[in-house]
């Protein structure tokens, strides 16, 4: 009995260490949340005010990918490793060449400081290179391309392996119950089965501003321009969490167009300086630009747009 209590104290007094270890660690993480945040909207409201060193966001979704054009791909190829098609490497070139005539409007009479952060998906990283090909003789202002695991696209979790569309046969259970909860919680809060929410992918944009600011802000010799190569809902998070809109917006909103361009601009009120190049809807002629530019205004904003686009 005497050594059966000494081995219970040992465990209870474990159990107690694990437990306060635990609280700690929880109210660290609390704490450096709330750090960035303080960080994100000072920096936001410096650079508000500097105007003779403006800092500026270019936020461009991938070209279409094998996976938008077929949907049987998500069965025999990984997500983060499907490519572009050759008509979204065309689309990547048309973002770029849009960013370029930017670009040169803003800084007519010397170069930018611009960095790239790139999602490290295939589809992701081809389309960067389209955008440096775009951007032509402005592609040596650009200093430094990094890729992110921060900026992938949301994971599908059991839904991987089969696209959403396979998913409603292949796991039909795991399908309806995600159904379930969207009815009850939102699209917001509902997570994949083994995979993320849209909080989720929010949680891991908000470790990214951690990066982009200690990276590109902090600097003596800040950046002038981030150019952002992502994904839809990873973008519109990117959008809600740096502009500091609500999950309800988010619900409300749909996926910007393949190879659209989005500027937030600091020397703008919300940031918000609406879409540069409207982008592609799938299946339409490289042409003719099915994105928001044909239907909104170039000074509509991000968040109104996002409701009517399909």
């Amino acid at each position: 009995r005497r050594v059966h209590g000494e081995r219970m104290r040992v465990v209870l007094c474990l159990v107690g260490v694990a437990a306060t270890t635990a609280s700690v660690a929880i109210l660290w993480a609390l704490s450096t949340l709330r750090r960035v945040n303080t960080e994100i909207k000072q920096i936001k409201r410096r650079t508000h005010r500097n105007t003779t060193k403006p800092f500026r966001l270019f936020l461009v979704r991938h070209g279409e990918s094998e996976g938008n054009v077929d949907p049987i791909v998500y069965f025999t190829t990984p997500d983060a490793k499907i490519p572009l098609t050759p008509r979204g490497h065309l689309m990547g070139i048309e973002s770029g060449k849009a960013i370029r005539e930017e670009l040169k409007k803003l800084y007519p009479n010397k170069p930018a400081r611009v960095v790239i952060y790139v999602s490290s998906f295939k589809r992701a990283t081809e389309t960067a290179c389209g955008v440096l090909e775009g951007l032509d003789d402005l592609s040596g202002w650009v200093w430094n391309i990094r890729e992110s695991p921060l900026l992938v696209e949301q994971d599908w979790g059991m839904f991987e392996s089969t696209g959403l569309e396979g998913a409603k046969t292949a796991f039909p259970s795991e399908w309806n119950r995600l159904l379930q909860m969207k009815r009850h919680q939102g699209r917001f809060w509902s997570r994949f089965p083994l995979g993320e929410s849209c909080f989720d992918v929010c949680q891991r944009i908000q470790l990214f501003f951690g990066l982009l600011i200690r990276e590109c802000v902090r600097r003596a010799t800040r950046d002038d321009v981030v150019i952002i190569i992502s994904h839809g809902i990873t973008l519109r998070a990117f959008a809600m969490m740096w502009c500091e809109k609500t999950f309800e917006w988010f619900e409300h909103c749909h996926n910007p167009p393949a190879a659209s361009v989005r500027l937030l601009d600091s020397t703008v009120e919300n940031w918000d300086a609406g879409y540069i190049f409207g982008g592609y809807k799938l299946g339409s002629d490289l042409d003719s630009p099915g994105g928001p530019s044909q239907t909104v205004s170039r000074n509509r904003s991000f968040f109104d747009v996002c409701e009517i686009v399909l």
